[in-house]
Parts: C-alpha cells; sequence; structure tokens
C-alpha cells in the first residue's frame, strides 16, 4: 500500500461508495478516522482528504483502543479462529472472509457505537500539546513573513521537521497542507538529518558535561544561554551542512 493506492481507494472507491450506501452523508459531512501508517499521513493522501471534504478524527500514535479493528473485530476474529488448524492460507483466507459476510449489521454497529467515548477519552489527553505545536506553526509563519518577506511572497520557503507524534497529526497536515508549507520528508530513526541531533544538542552537552546544577530551572538557564551566544553563522553554517 503507498499513497497513489491509497488516494485512488478513497476517491474511486469509499466515496461512490458512501455515496450508495449512506444517500445525504456526502452532504452533510464525513467524519473520518484512519491510523497513521505512512500513506495515511502523505501530503498527497492529506490534500484528499481536504479536496472530499471529509473530517478526520484524529488517531494518537500507539492507540489500538481507538481503531475499531483492533479493540473490537480481531477480538471476535480470535474467537472465531481459536484452537482450529487450517492445511493452507487459502483456507485461513476463506474462513476469515465467511466471518466477515456472516457478522450481523448489529456488531459493527456495536463496534462504532463505542468508539466516541473511547475517541474523546484519547484526545483530551492531546489537545494542550496540539495547540501548542499549533501556535508554534502559526508563530513561525508570522516569523517568515516579518523576517524573510521575499520568501514569504513567493512561499519559497521550505518546513523541515521530524516525525513526532505532534508534527504528524492530521490537524497539524491539514494546517499545513491548507497554507501550501512544503515539508521536506524525514525518515524515521534519522539523527544525521535533524540539526537539533548533529549539531544544537553537541554545543549543549560540550557546554554542560562535567557541571553540576542544583535544579531544573538553573539547567533551562544555562541552556538558554549556551543557545543565545551561539552566532547567526553558526545556524548558517549548520543549515549549509
Amino acid at each position: 500500500m503507498n499513497s497513489d493506492l491509497y488516494c485512488d481507494i478513497l476517491v474511486n472507491k469509499l466515496k461512490p461508495g458512501i455515496r450508495n450506501k449512506r444517500r445525504g452523508k456526502l452532504s452533510k459531512g464525513v467524519l473520518f478516522l484512519h491510523d497513521n501508517a505512512r500513506p495515511h499521513t502523505s501530503c498527497k493522501t492529506v490534500s484528499t482528504i481536504i479536496k472530499l471534504g471529509f473530517e478526520v478524527l484524529e488517531h494518537p500514535a500507539y492507540s489500538p483502543d481507538l481503531a475499531p479493528s483492533d479493540y473490537f473485530l480481531f477480538g471476535l476474529l480470535k474467537k472465531e479462529l481459536k484452537g482450529k488448524r487450517f492445511d493452507s492460507d487459502e483456507d485461513v483466507q476463506k474462513v476469515v472472509q465467511d466471518f466477515f459476510h456472516t457478522l450481523p449489521k448489529s456488531a459493527y454497529k456495536e463496534g462504532i457505537y463505542k468508539l466516541p467515548e473511547r475517541w474523546r477519552r484519547c484526545i483530551e489527553s492531546q489537545v494542550t500539546g496540539l495547540s501548542v505545536y499549533l501556535g508554534i506553526m502559526r508563530c513561525l509563519r508570522e516569523a517568515v513573513r516579518l523576517k524573510r518577506p521575499e520568501r514569504w511572497q513567493n512561499n519559497d520557503w521550505i518546513l523541515h521537521v521530524g516525525n513526532t507524534r505532534p508534527h504528524t497529526v492530521h490537524v497539524v497536515l491539514q494546517f499545513l497542507a491548507k497554507h501550501s508549507t512544503i515539508q521536506i520528508p524525514h525518515p524515521p530513526y534519522s539523527p544525521d538529518l535533524a540539526p537539533n541531533d548533529f549539531f544544537l544538542y553537541p554545543k549543549l552537552k560540550i557546554n554542560l558535561k562535567g557541571r553540576k546544577f542544583d535544579n531544573v530551572d538553573m539547567i533551562q538557564a544555562e541552556s538558554k544561554a549556551t543557545l543565545r551566544n551561539l552566532s547567526k553563522s553558526d545556524f548558517i553554517s549548520c543549515f549549509d551542512n
């Protein structure tokens, strides 16, 4: 599965399926839930979902309690398959397909109806962090507008962030897509691509090495002083490399 195939499914299968089976739903609005697999969070997929007019429900990483397939469907399937032996993959596939076909609509309805409360509890714990990060993104855009007006006017600037949770949630990706912000892809587990890892943190470590502090406030103060003492040429050299 890649972004092209996933977008094709959304446009040519999911949308027509909703139109045929849930008449009027497209005009009223579709709440869409998927996890954070790479094809689901790519810029192309986010843009496609925006064009479709779907509202995406947030799905924090490592949250099987928010995926109906995890907290509901797979559990029923495990009970169905428990203790059975199969001679081939085809036999397994047939049993699984038969199970899904015979599962009554009421069972699917029950699983979906459990989602809102699960989703609400999980998202409430994420709201603060997301609000802070979106605020930072707005401040960043304003700083670019004020300090680099030529790049702002031509939208000739590129955003580079890692793959931590606040950077990859749909709310943030939709915010960036809405403002046509171009992102540099950041492969996971690639500290050699993150300026804070290959440039900033070593500077801090050198300054703090071997020193003792009485409290966290003293560490924060010294770290801030170290960062403020870095010259513009230091940062330019970092990004040039």
